[in-house]
């Protein structure tokens, strides 16, 4: 099982990367492209956990594929590029200035609830 999850998982990271590479040359493209990435597999997920009768498959598709797929790893590291991006770096130093932080924790926040009502709205579709 453990195996099939991390074959799984593998997918799920060459399906993002996939998604993310058209737009990533883009300097405001890859984060708001994550976020949709993410936004859209928690919709997926949604579909799965209704539609799939709790099995290993339903296991490989949610914890293997889609959880790869929409690492939350990766969010940090869009909103930590966020404020690079836009140059919001205190001077002489690498660290993001407290707008630039705040903007961060905006695109962490917006993503997570992006998520959550994706899930949830996913399974009210599905469940129908």
């Amino acid at each position: 099982m453990l195996g099939k999850v991390a074959a799984a998982g593998a997918a799920g990271t060459a399906l993002r990367l996939v998604g993310l590479l058209p737009l990533a040359v883009a300097v405001y493209g890859a984060p708001l492209t994550l976020m949709g990435l993410n936004t859209f597999g928690c919709a997926v997920a949604g579909v799965v956990v209704t539609r799939v009768s709790p099995s290993p498959l339903r296991d490989v598709l949610t914890h293997g594929l889609l959880g790869a797929f929409t690492t939350f790893s990766s969010v940090f590291i869009a909103a930590g590029r966020i404020g690079h991006n836009l140059g919001l770096v205190a001077a002489g130093t690498q660290r993001m200035t407290p707008i630039g932080l705040l903007l961060a924790a905006l695109y962490i926040a917006v993503s997570v609830c992006l998520g959550v009502v994706a899930f949830v709205s996913a399974r009210r579709v599905a469940a129908r």
